[in-house]
């Protein structure tokens, strides 16, 4: 019996994933691509061919996004976005704690209108 000598599937779900990574961008061969006494899959083979290519494309076109001269109105943008939901942060905290407010006080007003409960007497036996 001839055993292929593949690496094994990690137990670490970090290492798994890392590993799955790796093999989606092609910085590691997959298990299909170790020699098995058979030719090598030519579906898969082209299938991550297309893969690496679109990866390639991907990398490329955020390398060409994150360009110097692009840089600043994209750091431009991303600060607008924090400095609005750093708004509606604040504005919600408000809402919220005039919320809290009013539900103080309508349980203060509440309170001094219902009338004292008797307390019934103690009996001595």
């Amino acid at each position: 019996m001839v055993t292929s000598s593949h690496p094994k599937r990690p137990r670490d779900p970090n290492q798994l994933a890392k590993a799955i990574i790796d093999i989606a961008t092609g910085q590691k061969p997959d298990r299909d691509s170790y020699a098995r006494g058979r030719k090598e899959n030519r579906i898969g083979a082209r299938m991550n061919k297309n893969v690496d290519e679109s990866s390639r494309q991907t990398a490329k076109m955020n390398r060409e996004r994150l360009a110097l001269p692009e840089r600043p109105a994209i750091l431009v943008e991303i600060e607008k976005k924090a400095e609005d939901i750093r708004t509606k942060m604040a504005r919600l905290r408000e809402q919220r704690l005039a919320k809290e407010a009013q539900e103080v006080r309508t349980e203060i007003s509440e309170a001094a209108n219902r009338p004292a409960k008797a307390t019934p007497k103690k009996r001595f036996r």
